[in-house]
Protein backbone atom coordinates (compact mmCIF):
# COMPACT_ATOMS: atom_id res chain seq x y z
CA UNK A 1 0.00 0.00 0.00
CA UNK A 2 1.63 3.41 -1.22
CA UNK A 3 2.26 5.84 1.90
CA UNK A 4 -0.63 8.00 2.78
CA UNK A 5 -3.57 5.87 0.66
CA UNK A 6 -6.03 4.10 1.99
CA UNK A 7 -6.50 1.48 -0.27
CA UNK A 8 -4.46 0.18 -3.37
CA UNK A 9 -5.14 1.09 -6.43
CA UNK A 10 -6.30 4.54 -7.39
CA UNK A 11 -8.34 5.32 -4.54
CA UNK A 12 -8.04 9.16 -2.84
CA UNK A 13 -4.99 9.86 -0.22
CA UNK A 14 -5.42 12.09 2.66
CA UNK A 15 -1.61 12.94 3.29
CA UNK A 16 -2.44 16.42 3.69
CA UNK A 17 -4.41 20.13 2.67
CA UNK A 18 -1.48 20.37 -0.11
CA UNK A 19 -2.77 16.74 -1.52
CA UNK A 20 -4.08 17.23 -5.18
CA UNK A 21 -6.54 14.35 -3.83
CA UNK A 22 -8.01 16.13 -0.90
CA UNK A 23 -11.32 16.70 -1.02
CA UNK A 24 -12.16 20.12 -2.36
CA UNK A 25 -16.10 20.14 -1.34
CA UNK A 26 -16.86 18.09 1.89
CA UNK A 27 -20.08 19.84 2.32
CA UNK A 28 -21.43 17.58 0.36
CA UNK A 29 -20.91 14.45 2.11
CA UNK A 30 -22.31 15.23 5.69
CA UNK A 31 -20.23 12.19 7.22
CA UNK A 32 -16.97 13.53 6.04
CA UNK A 33 -17.76 17.07 7.88
CA UNK A 34 -19.13 15.39 10.78
CA UNK A 35 -15.33 13.13 11.12
CA UNK A 36 -13.72 16.13 9.92
CA UNK A 37 -15.33 18.20 12.89
CA UNK A 38 -14.62 15.57 15.23
CA UNK A 39 -10.89 15.56 14.28
CA UNK A 40 -10.84 19.31 14.34
CA UNK A 41 -12.73 19.38 18.10
CA UNK A 42 -10.26 16.40 19.26
CA UNK A 43 -6.83 18.15 17.94
CA UNK A 44 -8.60 21.59 20.17
CA UNK A 45 -8.34 19.63 22.98
CA UNK A 46 -5.23 18.00 22.66
CA UNK A 47 -3.84 21.26 21.80
CA UNK A 48 -5.31 23.01 25.12
CA UNK A 49 -4.08 20.05 27.42
CA UNK A 50 -0.42 19.92 25.80
CA UNK A 51 -0.44 23.93 26.38
CA UNK A 52 -1.25 23.75 30.04
CA UNK A 53 1.61 20.87 30.69
CA UNK A 54 3.86 23.52 28.40
CA UNK A 55 3.15 26.46 30.19
CA UNK A 56 1.52 25.41 33.47
CA UNK A 57 -0.75 27.66 35.47
CA UNK A 58 0.09 30.55 32.83
CA UNK A 59 -1.76 28.20 30.55
CA UNK A 60 -5.66 29.11 32.06
CA UNK A 61 -4.68 33.23 31.71
CA UNK A 62 -6.36 34.23 28.46
CA UNK A 63 -3.49 34.96 25.80
CA UNK A 64 -5.52 38.17 24.54
CA UNK A 65 -5.98 39.06 27.95
CA UNK A 66 -2.34 38.90 28.74
CA UNK A 67 -1.32 40.79 25.15
CA UNK A 68 -3.36 43.58 25.70
CA UNK A 69 -1.55 43.58 29.36
CA UNK A 70 1.80 43.56 28.28
CA UNK A 71 0.24 46.09 25.23
CA UNK A 72 -0.04 48.80 28.47
CA UNK A 73 3.30 48.80 29.92
CA UNK A 74 5.28 48.45 27.12
CA UNK A 75 6.75 51.90 27.61
CA UNK A 76 8.10 50.86 31.01
CA UNK A 77 11.38 49.27 31.88
CA UNK A 78 11.21 45.67 31.30
CA UNK A 79 7.59 46.27 30.14
CA UNK A 80 6.61 46.10 33.79
CA UNK A 81 7.02 41.86 33.86
CA UNK A 82 8.25 40.16 36.93
CA UNK A 83 10.50 37.59 35.57
CA UNK A 84 8.07 35.08 36.19
CA UNK A 85 5.56 36.93 33.98
CA UNK A 86 8.49 37.43 31.50
CA UNK A 87 9.26 33.74 31.38
CA UNK A 88 5.67 32.41 30.99
CA UNK A 89 5.52 35.32 28.10
CA UNK A 90 8.43 34.12 26.34
CA UNK A 91 7.37 30.17 26.74
CA UNK A 92 3.99 31.50 25.33
CA UNK A 93 5.19 32.50 21.96
CA UNK A 94 7.20 29.75 21.55
CA UNK A 95 3.83 27.88 21.80
CA UNK A 96 2.74 30.10 19.16
CA UNK A 97 5.74 29.43 17.42
CA UNK A 98 5.41 25.19 17.75
CA UNK A 99 1.81 25.38 16.92
CA UNK A 100 1.59 27.44 14.03
CA UNK A 101 -0.12 30.00 15.16
CA UNK A 102 1.81 33.34 15.63
CA UNK A 103 1.05 36.62 15.59
CA UNK A 104 1.25 39.44 13.31
CA UNK A 105 4.72 41.23 13.14
CA UNK A 106 3.60 43.84 11.05
CA UNK A 107 5.58 46.78 12.28
CA UNK A 108 3.50 50.27 11.88
CA UNK A 109 5.21 54.06 11.23
CA UNK A 110 3.60 54.55 14.68
CA UNK A 111 5.56 51.88 15.97
CA UNK A 112 8.57 53.41 14.53
CA UNK A 113 7.97 56.53 16.18
CA UNK A 114 7.40 55.16 20.05
CA UNK A 115 10.84 52.84 19.02
CA UNK A 116 12.75 56.19 18.84
CA UNK A 117 12.15 57.38 22.16
CA UNK A 118 13.24 53.65 23.42
CA UNK A 119 14.28 50.38 23.90
CA UNK A 120 11.77 48.40 26.67
CA UNK A 121 12.56 44.85 26.10
CA UNK A 122 11.48 42.16 28.62
CA UNK A 123 14.08 39.49 28.30
CA UNK A 124 17.69 39.28 27.24
CA UNK A 125 18.99 36.48 25.02
CA UNK A 126 22.80 35.74 24.49
CA UNK A 127 22.17 33.23 21.32
CA UNK A 128 24.52 31.79 18.46
CA UNK A 129 24.80 34.24 15.37
CA UNK A 130 23.54 30.96 13.09
CA UNK A 131 20.99 31.75 10.84
CA UNK A 132 18.59 28.87 11.88
CA UNK A 133 18.29 29.97 15.03
CA UNK A 134 16.50 33.65 15.42
CA UNK A 135 14.81 34.44 18.72
CA UNK A 136 12.47 36.54 17.59
CA UNK A 137 10.47 34.09 15.65
CA UNK A 138 11.12 31.38 18.25
CA UNK A 139 9.99 33.48 20.55
CA UNK A 140 7.46 34.90 18.24
CA UNK A 141 7.93 38.65 19.81
CA UNK A 142 7.70 41.82 17.86
CA UNK A 143 10.09 44.55 17.23
CA UNK A 144 11.76 45.86 20.52
CA UNK A 145 10.23 42.85 23.21
CA UNK A 146 13.73 41.19 23.06
CA UNK A 147 17.29 42.29 23.41
CA UNK A 148 19.30 39.89 21.68
CA UNK A 149 23.66 39.54 21.76
CA UNK A 150 24.12 36.85 18.99
CA UNK A 151 27.93 35.47 18.45
CA UNK A 152 28.75 32.13 16.89
CA UNK A 153 28.93 29.46 19.62
CA UNK A 154 26.57 31.58 21.99
CA UNK A 155 30.16 32.20 24.49
CA UNK A 156 29.95 34.59 27.31
CA UNK A 157 33.13 36.78 26.46
CA UNK A 158 33.42 40.40 28.01
CA UNK A 159 31.45 42.24 25.24
CA UNK A 160 28.92 39.65 25.14
CA UNK A 161 28.65 39.93 29.01
CA UNK A 162 28.77 43.77 29.22
CA UNK A 163 25.82 43.87 26.98
CA UNK A 164 24.13 41.18 29.02
CA UNK A 165 24.51 43.70 32.13
CA UNK A 166 23.73 46.54 30.30
CA UNK A 167 20.02 45.19 29.78
CA UNK A 168 19.95 44.35 33.18
CA UNK A 169 21.08 47.65 34.95
CA UNK A 170 19.72 49.65 32.34
CA UNK A 171 16.73 48.44 30.56
CA UNK A 172 14.95 46.46 33.36
CA UNK A 173 15.28 43.47 31.83
CA UNK A 174 14.17 40.49 34.36
CA UNK A 175 14.75 37.38 32.80
CA UNK A 176 18.26 36.70 31.19
CA UNK A 177 18.04 33.66 28.51
CA UNK A 178 21.82 31.60 27.05
CA UNK A 179 19.96 29.70 24.12
CA UNK A 180 22.53 27.07 21.98
CA UNK A 181 21.14 24.90 19.39
CA UNK A 182 21.66 20.80 18.10
CA UNK A 183 24.36 20.69 15.32
CA UNK A 184 25.92 24.14 16.13
CA UNK A 185 28.69 24.64 13.36
CA UNK A 186 30.79 26.42 16.26
CA UNK A 187 30.34 23.56 18.88
CA UNK A 188 31.24 20.94 15.77
CA UNK A 189 34.67 22.63 14.94
CA UNK A 190 35.63 23.05 18.72
CA UNK A 191 35.53 19.33 19.26
CA UNK A 192 38.11 18.55 16.47
CA UNK A 193 40.01 22.03 16.98
CA UNK A 194 43.48 22.66 16.58
CA UNK A 195 45.18 25.67 17.16
CA UNK A 196 45.05 27.97 14.45
CA UNK A 197 45.30 31.46 14.68
CA UNK A 198 42.80 34.69 14.49
CA UNK A 199 39.59 35.37 15.78
CA UNK A 200 38.14 32.67 15.06
CA UNK A 201 40.89 30.18 17.08
CA UNK A 202 40.23 32.41 20.09
CA UNK A 203 36.53 31.91 19.47
CA UNK A 204 37.02 28.08 19.55
CA UNK A 205 38.94 27.90 22.50
CA UNK A 206 36.03 29.53 24.56
CA UNK A 207 34.06 26.37 23.60
CA UNK A 208 37.01 23.38 24.09
CA UNK A 209 36.33 23.20 27.29
CA UNK A 210 32.76 22.08 27.09
CA UNK A 211 33.93 19.61 24.21
CA UNK A 212 36.26 18.55 26.68
CA UNK A 213 33.99 17.65 29.33
CA UNK A 214 31.46 16.47 26.78
CA UNK A 215 33.74 13.40 25.57
CA UNK A 216 33.90 12.40 29.33
CA UNK A 217 29.82 11.70 28.76
CA UNK A 218 27.82 8.76 27.40
CA UNK A 219 25.69 9.49 24.31
CA UNK A 220 26.08 11.94 21.23
CA UNK A 221 28.74 13.81 21.91
CA UNK A 222 28.00 16.80 19.44
CA UNK A 223 24.38 17.46 21.50
CA UNK A 224 26.36 16.46 24.97
CA UNK A 225 29.09 19.48 23.72
CA UNK A 226 26.28 21.84 22.62
CA UNK A 227 24.55 21.51 26.10
CA UNK A 228 27.78 21.48 27.94
CA UNK A 229 28.93 24.46 26.39
CA UNK A 230 25.23 25.79 27.09
CA UNK A 231 26.19 25.42 31.12
CA UNK A 232 29.77 26.38 30.85
CA UNK A 233 28.35 30.11 29.12
CA UNK A 234 25.39 30.58 32.28
CA UNK A 235 28.19 29.48 34.63
CA UNK A 236 30.68 31.93 33.15
CA UNK A 237 28.21 34.70 33.35
CA UNK A 238 27.11 34.00 36.98
CA UNK A 239 30.75 33.78 38.05
CA UNK A 240 32.43 36.83 36.47
CA UNK A 241 29.41 39.33 36.36
CA UNK A 242 28.67 40.55 40.10
CA UNK A 243 25.88 42.65 38.43
CA UNK A 244 23.98 39.72 37.12
CA UNK A 245 25.07 37.32 40.23
CA UNK A 246 23.82 40.21 42.39
CA UNK A 247 20.21 39.94 40.54
CA UNK A 248 20.15 36.61 40.52
CA UNK A 249 20.62 36.59 44.11
CA UNK A 250 18.33 39.66 45.03
CA UNK A 251 15.10 37.62 43.36
CA UNK A 252 14.73 40.12 40.73
CA UNK A 253 16.18 38.26 37.97
CA UNK A 254 16.06 34.80 36.49
CA UNK A 255 19.49 33.28 35.05
CA UNK A 256 17.83 30.57 31.96
CA UNK A 257 19.90 28.14 30.38
CA UNK A 258 18.85 26.07 27.12
CA UNK A 259 19.18 24.29 23.42
CA UNK A 260 16.79 24.65 20.86
CA UNK A 261 16.09 21.83 18.97
CA UNK A 262 16.62 22.38 15.00
CA UNK A 263 14.50 19.87 13.66
CA UNK A 264 11.56 19.76 16.45
CA UNK A 265 11.61 23.39 17.90
CA UNK A 266 11.55 22.39 20.92
CA UNK A 267 13.50 23.47 24.30
CA UNK A 268 15.82 21.38 26.58
CA UNK A 269 16.22 23.30 29.62
CA UNK A 270 19.72 23.22 31.34
CA UNK A 271 20.05 25.55 33.75
CA UNK A 272 17.33 27.34 35.96
CA UNK A 273 18.73 29.71 38.09
CA UNK A 274 16.61 32.27 40.57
Amino acid sequence: MPAGSLASGSGPRYAGRGDSTWPRNPKGNRRTVKILSHLKRICRIRDRHRRQEFLGDAALTDTHETNANAEDNSDLPGQGLTREEAFRRMLDGHWRYLMNERKSTDTTNEDRQRHVQGQYPFVAILGCADSRVSPELIFDQRQGDLFVVRVAGNVAGDFEQASLEYAIEHLGVKLVVVMGHEHCGAVKAALSYTEMPGAIGRLLQEIVPAARNAREMPGDLLGNAVRCNVCRAVDTLMANSACIRDAVASGSVRMIGLVYDLASGDLDFQRTIG
